[in-house]
């Protein structure tokens, strides 16, 4: 994650949670994760590509055997099948490994409602995990960035949701989804947050209210 986030970028975002938890009794988690879901099957439809790409490879460079030539270089048939099923193996071996470590390689091989899918149900077990379902009264707001599926989800407890309403925060987790294709993720958060805030004055902090959640922006590698 550190090519997303550095030390001054998750800073900045724990300054923000923290000036938006000052006038608000919400409590805002904000969770950047590098990935949403494993994607094995495209792994291995990468991995298969690459290993037919180089029996194919295997077919045309290796020499036939000419019988009753002057030579007696080149392979046969059985041979040559043969180097291609090690190279479908070593295609497929090398492919899944590779694409494992970089999601551009699988990323064509994954559906857009795949994708769609882990995400939200990423979002809704970081919810949960952060315990925003137990805050005292309610109030608990996540913000869930998942990096490689470059998708956003705003999720919210029971008094968040009545005082802002699913139509507020569809709209910014819209507007949150074009921050991040215009700007860095950290400043795209920060502005979701302090747009958020303005929101949730309608929850206004208590004398005795108390932070339940550390105001730290949460990476998940």
């Amino acid at each position: 994650m550190q090519r997303h986030f550095d030390e001054q970028d998750v800073q900045r975002v724990n300054t923000a949670i923290g000036e938006v938890e000052e006038i608000t009794s919400a409590e805002i988690v904000c969770v950047a994760a590098a990935s949403s879901g494993r994607y094995d099957r495209a792994e291995d439809i990468f991995g298969l590509l690459l290993g037919m790409i180089a029996a194919g490879l295997v077919w045309i460079f290796l020499p036939d055997a000419v019988p009753g030539g002057d030579t007696w270089a080149g392979y046969t048939p059985t041979t040559k099948i043969a180097f291609m099923a090690l190279a479908v193996l070593g295609g497929f071996v090398l492919g899944t490994v590779w694409a494992s470590h970089a999601w551009p390689l699988r990323r064509p091989f994954v559906p857009k409602s795949e994708q769609r899918e882990n995400v939200s149900h990423a979002a809704s077990a970081a919810f949960f995990d952060q315990s925003l379902h137990h805050t005292r009264a309610g109030t608990g707001l996540l913000i869930y960035l998942s990096m490689d599926e470059r998708r956003a989800v705003i999720l919210a407890d029971e008094a968040v949701l009545e005082a802002l309403s699913q139509t507020t925060l569809d709209t910014l987790c819209r507007d949150l989804t074009k921050l991040l294709a215009e700007t860095d993720a950290a400043e795209a958060l920060c502005q979701t947050i302090r747009r958020a805030g303005q929101h949730l004055e309608a929850l206004p902090r208590d004398e005795d209210d108390t932070n339940e959640h550390p105001n730290t922006l949460v990476l998940i590698d």
